[in-house]
């Protein structure tokens, strides 16, 4: 078997996923380009792909990637393969011009496992629970009348470029491509999943990912130009699904800001230089930062000083610096910005 076969029998041997998605993620998102892994005796025992996506910060586009599929074969697991294949990736993004990665734990307690590789705790998403049929809210001078609520049953233009006019409003959010959100339609929709769209006339005002299962509603992204249109294609989306065989006892919405926030997902800082250096554009006081303890990427550890607008590395001079390890300076970087990551086939 090649690569490409014999990481599709090792996801088949680690995740309880239908054929049906293995399907849609080996022929539209997996390519042994980004593929990293661990052979033994000529077979791969352990492997993840590194797919590239681009992040807005600090009113940049960062290049980034986001590890998926990260798993080893049951009789190779506890011997350190997953800490080399991930410190192998890590390198791998360093020389491909990668300035952060992202993952999300499949368990809690994966993310201790996951610090020890660099990552922190970073990304966040805004949860809300109702149990109740939710009321819509005019917060307006002028009412916006959606005049239409529709299922969106093909793949358009016209919604991607809502959807990415929504995304990147959004200070500090992982972005998809067209390409990749009509992988993200195929997936919902294989999962039973469905979007609804919302209009005023002819424009979009609001889009819903929504999946209804055993009596829940899962709102997976709700995406709104302003509150009046998100409140009325949300209380549309729960009197639909609350219907005579459907019956949706409780809601969960997922959107990207808002007071109730939960921890979805961790980052790690990947070039450490260009990072600094971009906050060192946006921020003007001069900072010494020493970074230590990344053995991946040797050139992320030493000094560095902020000031007037660069990062540069700088020898031992003796000076005060704030020394981090790197899930420290992650969570340095990102401290009160609530990044935002969703819709990543997870």
């Amino acid at each position: 078997m090649n690569a490409k076969e014999q990481v599709r029998e090792l996801w088949r041997q680690c995740f309880n996923d239908s054929e049906e998605f293995i399907n849609l993620y080996f022929s539209l998102r997996y390519s042994d380009d980004i593929n990293t892994c661990i052979r033994e005796e000529g077979k791969v025992v352990s492997a993840l792909q590194r797919i590239p996506y681009t992040m807005t910060c600090f009113g940049e586009e960062i290049p980034m990637a986001y590890i998926s599929g990260a798993c080893t074969a049951p009789a190779y697991r506890n011997k350190g393969l997953m800490t080399q294949l991930l410190a192998s990736a890590h390198r791998r993004m360093y020389e491909e011009g990668k300035w952060l990665s992202a993952l999300i734990p499949a368990e809690e307690w994966l993310a201790g496992y996951y610090a020890r590789s660099g990552y922190a705790l970073s990304f966040q998403q805004h949860t809300e629970l109702s149990t109740g049929m939710h009321k819509p809210v005019n917060n307006s001078e002028t009412p916006l009348e959606i005049k239409k609520i529709e299922l969106c049953k093909t793949h358009t233009k016209e919604v991607f470029n809502y959807f990415n006019e929504q995304l990147r409003s959004l200070p500090f959010c992982v972005q998809h491509t067209e390409a990749d959100f009509h992988i993200i339609l195929s997936d919902w929709k294989l999962g039973g999943g469905e979007l609804w769209t919302a209009r005023d006339g002819n424009l979009l005002k609001g889009l819903a990912f929504c999946l209804f299962h055993n009596g829940h509603l899962l709102v997976r992204e709700l995406l709104a130009s302003n509150e009046n249109a998100r409140n009325l294609l949300l209380n549309f989306c729960m009197e639909h699904y609350h219907t005579d065989h459907r019956q949706a006892k409780e809601t969960t919405i997922i959107s990207p800001t808002g007071e109730n926030l939960h921890t979805y997902g961790m980052a790690r800082i990947i070039n450490v230089k260009h990072m600094l250096g971009l906050y060192a554009r946006i921020h003007n006081d001069k900072l010494c930062i020493r970074v230590e303890g990344d053995n991946a990427i040797p050139e992320n550890n030493g000094t560095f000083v902020l000031e007037n607008g660069h990062c540069r590395r700088e020898p031992e001079k003796g000076e005060v610096c704030h020394t981090y390890t790197l899930p420290e300076l992650t969570r340095w970087f990102f401290n009160g910005h609530q990044p935002y990551m969703n819709l990543m086939l997870d």
